[in-house]
């Protein structure tokens, strides 16, 4: 049996606050949420790497 290698992809967007309704209505209706040992929130280092004008941010490449 081959296995592949996946590389997970992970995108993160900025938007105004006021969008945020608009954004959260649209979600599938069948999602979960992580809880592990009675917590739902964590910490995490997120390193990103572009260029000085941010073209892989601005062309959503990833």
């Amino acid at each position: 049996m081959r296995r592949v290698l996946v590389l997970p992809v992970d995108r993160k967007y900025i938007l105004p606050i006021a969008d945020l309704p608009l954004v959260l209505s649209g979600l599938a209706d069948d999602f979960r949420v992580l809880e592990i040992e009675e917590r739902r929130e964590f910490g995490y280092r997120s390193d990103y790497f572009d260029t000085p004008d941010l073209d892989s941010y601005v062309t959503g490449d990833s």
